[in-house]
């Protein structure tokens, strides 16, 4: 992507370029759905957070962390649920794999799979797994998120930059930058600056959490349905107000497991995961959560029933396999004898077709997108017309700041 000429435009476009040599072309052309979730501001209204503003940040912010830690401690639930990744194209296979299946000459497959984005294939590597980043406090967090962005890392020192005259990323640490940081979910401020994330974190807080676990429903024109929504909303209330305890290596260790396991083969019958360092079943413990969540859905539903029949549906998903997003997809594929590439541009065409037949007058938002696009092309001008410093001294001063 080409952001212009400014700094902050060369900024965009440098760190992407950056990740296409990191990761691969290839690896930017997977997609998912960033859920981003906050719970109301009342909450935070009460005498204890109102003694002062960092006291409030520093409430806020450990109860946030309380929730991110439970988020990725079922995290392998949403990948089961809402996985609709279980093909892949020959591109995404850099070795051998014995348990891949070929449909034919592009396209490949794991008959139990939910979600290979999340696996191993996608971003998800194992060379990610090994960046350690606590969730245990905002000061930890924080501070493991410098130090990426300050540490060399041979394999990227490695990068040619004398290809062409801009560098081919920003620099040559673990991280670029902070939004390097791939993970089932991020802490995030509502702060709206061009400082690091790490910067706007320390000075006003976690504000929400960021969800990117999810992948696109191929099913729904804009990726994810209103029942996923009630669903999210509903789970991600259970994961804030459920007390859980500090992250520990064996944990986390456990918590990889199971994410790998239930990407590559969550719809296997009888699967185990490991919970608190013990063998339970996929199922059961899946309903243990959902039996947790209905009374959160019940007064979210105000008499409405809605989050009630969304985590029902869900259930419905647990006890079936073959209901779950994946388990669709693949037998859509199967049965129909469908490359990857076809059955994904056979959805796209009619997405296409959708749109193209709409009427502007039936947007009520049309002439404030546009207003939106004429202005940021005149902030871009404004952008390019007013640097005054070096890209150097910009990067320099965006690290730093």
């Amino acid at each position: 992507a080409n952001y212009g000429s400014s700094n902050l435009g060369l900024f965009k476009r440098i760190y992407r370029e950056g990740l296409s040599h990191r990761y691969s072309s290839k690896m930017q052309a997977i997609s998912g759905i960033h859920y981003n979730y906050s719970v109301p501001e009342t909450l935070w209204q009460n005498p204890l957070s109102k003694k002062n503003s960092e006291n409030s940040n520093e409430i806020r912010s450990s109860a946030y962390f309380n929730m991110l830690r439970n988020i990725f401690r079922i995290n392998w639930l949403i990948l089961y649920l809402f996985g609709a990744s279980p093909v892949i194209t020959r591109s995404f296979i850099t070795k051998s794999n014995q348990s891949l299946k070929q449909l034919d000459n592009q396209t490949f497959y794991l008959p139990y799979a939910t979600s290979l984005r999340m696996s191993d294939f996608g971003y998800c590597n194992n060379r990610r797994n090994k960046l350690k980043v606590s969730l245990n406090s905002l000061q930890g967090y924080v501070s493991d998120l410098q130090k990426a962005t300050s540490t060399p890392f041979n394999e990227f020192s490695a990068i040619d930059n004398t290809k062409t005259n801009l560098p081919q990323q920003i620099n040559e640490n673990i991280l670029q930058i902070d939004d390097e940081y791939y993970a089932v979910a991020r802490a995030k401020s509502k702060t709206i600056s061009e400082q690091r994330t790490t910067s706007k974190l320390n000075k006003g807080g976690v504000d929400y959490i960021e969800l990117r676990s999810l992948d696109l429903n191929p099913y729904n024109r804009i990726g994810i349905d209103k029942e996923t929504a009630l669903f999210l909303e509903t789970l991600l209330i259970y994961c804030f107000i459920k007390q859980g305890q500090y992250f520990t290596d064996d944990e986390i260790r456990n918590i990889n497991h199971n994410d790998s396991n239930v990407a590559q083969k969550g719809r296997e019958p009888n699967l185990c995961l490991l919970k608190d360092g013990e063998k339970i079943s996929l199922k059961e413990w899946g309903k243990q959560i959902l039996a947790n969540l209905l009374p959160i859905a019940a007064v979210l539903d105000c008499n409405k029933m809605q989050h009630t029949n969304a985590v029902v549906q869900m259930r419905e998903r647990i006890n079936d396999a073959n209901l779950t997003l994946s388990g669709r997809f693949l037998d859509d594929i199967l049965s129909k004898n469908l490359s990857f590439i076809d059955f994904g541009n056979t959805i796209g065409e009619s997405n296409k077709t959708h749109y193209l037949k709409l009427k502007k007058s039936k947007n009520i938002n049309w002439n404030l997108l546009e207003k939106e696009s004429m202005d940021s092309h005149n902030q871009q001008k404004i952008l390019e017309k007013d640097d005054g410093e070096s890209f150097k001294a910009f990067v320099e001063h965006y690290i730093k700041h």
